[in-house]
This record gives C-alpha cells, sequence and structure tokens, in this order.
C-alpha cells in the first residue's frame, strides 16, 4: 500500500511524462495545413500555447514551410510574431507569399545567451507575443523549463529549432519532431517524426509536401544589411511592450526592404 502511496505522490509532481496521460485542454490547436500532420498532432492541430521543439541538422530543409500556414493564421490577429536571433534574416517576400502579414512580424536580436533567454521569457509571458521562433545553442533543461512555463502562463507559442543531437537530451518541452529529408518526395518532401507529443506514444515517421516556389524563392537572405532599423518614433511604439532591459536591436520586416537578387542561402 505504502508502494502505491509513493507512486501517486510521485505522478501528482507532474515531474513524470505519462504519454498516455493528459489534462483536458482549454485551447484548441492551430491548423498546420497540412492534414497529415494534423492526425498525429494534439487537437488536431499546433498547439496554441506551450513549447514546441523542431530538431534538424540542416536549415532550410523546410521548417519554416512547415510552420508557415500557422503563422500566417496568427498574423492575421492582433498580436506579434517574434523572431529572437535567427541565424539569417527572414526574406520578406517569401513570408509574404504565404499569407503571413509582415505588419505583425518583429526581428529580435539579442547581444547574449542571458539576454536572449529574459527577451524570450518576458515575451512569452505576455499577452501580444503569439509566437516566438528561436535557435537555442546551449540551452540547460532548466532554462527550457523556464520558456515552458511562461509560454503557458503567457498563452503563447514558442518553437525552438535545435539539433537533432537534442533529441538524446530530456527536454520540457510537451511536443518534440524529428525532421528530415523526405526520400518519398523529394526535394519537395518533408520527412516527420513526432518523438514526444502529449496523450500518445511517438509517432512512426511520415512525409507532407512543401511547396516547390518556396524553394525557388529563398526565404533566407544572408543580406541582413538591406534591413534598416526603424525610425525613433515607430521603435518607441513597438518597444514599450516587452524591450526595457534588453539592449537589442529591434527590426520589424519591410516587404520592400527585400531585393530580387538577393544572395542565394538556406531555405524557408
Amino acid at each position: 500500500m505504502k508502494q502505491t502511496n509513493d507512486l501517486e505522490k510521485l505522478l501528482s509532481t507532474r515531474k513524470v511524462w505519462r504519454a498516455s496521460h493528459r489534462l483536458p485542454q482549454k485551447d484548441k490547436g492551430i491548423d498546420s495545413g497540412f492534414s497529415q500532420l494534423n492526425h498525429h498532432l494534439p487537437d488536431r492541430g499546433w498547439p496554441a500555447s506551450g513549447l514546441t521543439e523542431l530538431l534538424c541538422d540542416q536549415l532550410g530543409l523546410g521548417e519554416l514551410s512547415l510552420l508557415s500556414p500557422a503563422l500566417a493564421q496568427l498574423s492575421q490577429q492582433a498580436g506579434w510574431l517574434v523572431w529572437v536571433d535567427p541565424p539569417y534574416t527572414p526574406y520578406p517576400p517569401a513570408l509574404a507569399q504565404q499569407g503571413i502579414d509582415l505588419r505583425r512580424i518583429v526581428l529580435l536580436q539579442t547581444q547574449s545567451q542571458a539576454e536572449q533567454l529574459w527577451a524570450l521569457e518576458t515575451l512569452l509571458k505576455a499577452d501580444y507575443c503569439h509566437a516566438a521562433l528561436f535557435w537555442p545553442k546551449r540551452y540547460s533543461p532548466k532554462a527550457l523549463r523556464r520558456l515552458q512555463i511562461a509560454a503557458d502562463q503567457g498563452k503563447s507559442w514558442g518553437i525552438a529549432f535545435r539539433p537533432i543531437a537534442s533529441q538524446a537530451h530530456a527536454s520540457p518541452a510537451p511536443l518534440r519532431i524529428r525532421l528530415g529529408r523526405s526520400k518519398q518526395n523529394a526535394p519537395a518532401g518533408l520527412q516527420i517524426e513526432i518523438i514526444k507529443r502529449p496523450g500518445k506514444w511517438a509517432s512512426e515517421a511520415f512525409s507532407v509536401p512543401i511547396q516547390q516556389h518556396l524553394h525557388q524563392h529563398q526565404a533566407y537572405s544572408a543580406n541582413a544589411h538591406q534591413y534598416q532599423a526603424i525610425d525613433q518614433m515607430a521603435q518607441q511604439e513597438i518597444t514599450h511592450h516587452f524591450i526595457k532591459k534588453s539592449s537589442g536591436n529591434i527590426l520589424p520586416l519591410r516587404e520592400s526592404a527585400a531585393q530580387d537578387n538577393t544572395k542565394p542561402c538556406p531555405l524557408l
């Protein structure tokens, strides 16, 4: 009897992940735009809040194309889609082509990992941030746990792009997905394997088609100098929401800032 009580006490702390057990969800999932992916995702879509990890060792596999239908939906609402220290400057024409309202995108550049973590935690707790996309290099489980709690509190969606090697380490993120090149639909397919999800065990690998024209338009741009900082008045209008301690720059993306002769680099 004592062993049973001890087990129940341990499970009640919520420190043990129970694949077959899930608390009732109030938030409706965000349509991913891919029926097969919706079938495997909790709530038949991307989570409206919490931390999601996309694991891939190569930028440009199609990870942003996978997210673009959901980001397009979120961009139609009042709130921000914040890109925190992206490895490349996002390419506005490709994002706009996917229906993403560029006026709702903010590019945040921080000066250190500590500042990045502070900014992410602040953003995810806020009610004006729909989603925060980030590329952590060396985040401890404790740091990720802070972000997961912040995303739950703020009803925001934190999207972490991490290397596949991270799969070997435990993570508090409720949803972890491994991405790779699809052998069935190459070069325009993306292979997906959900390695952790609320309420279910891991999924088998499956493929979804990625729109070919995104690969042609190049959604990342290495020419970051094309994006100029906004004027002081516009910056004050935006930064009063959340950037109070950060020394980083905020660069809202302007579709007119990109040129057709953008140097090729990793894809959307």
